[in-house]
């Protein structure tokens, strides 16, 4: 398989581009959308840290997906890119937080 370039989802993040994804403190207010990380299975607590993709809206501790992010560029429960392929930025939109 020489020659074989890995796709945008195989690559991972940037420390820069991965610090342009934003983070928030988990509310009550929040429980609705998000109840359990993903990744790890635990209830999400008043204050912790949750990074929310701004492609897809999904949520996970930041612990949790930062880990895989530096690896995959895409999201862990939908697997859409997490970045514009062409531009390596982040994708910014309205979160619903």
């Amino acid at each position: 398989m020489s020659g074989w370039v890995a796709g945008p989802a195989y690559r991972g993040l940037s420390r820069g581009v991965l610090d342009s994804l934003p983070v928030v403190s988990f509310a009550a207010e929040h429980a609705r959308k998000f109840s359990e990380c993903p990744i790890c299975l635990t209830e999400y607590s008043a204050g912790e840290k949750l990074r929310v993709l701004p492609v897809c809206c999904h949520g996970f501790h930041a612990r949790c997906v930062d880990v895989w992010l530096v690896s995959r560029a895409s999201c862990p429960s939908c697997r859409r890119l997490v970045v514009a392929p062409a531009e390596g930025q982040a994708l910014h939109k309205e979160l619903p937080v």
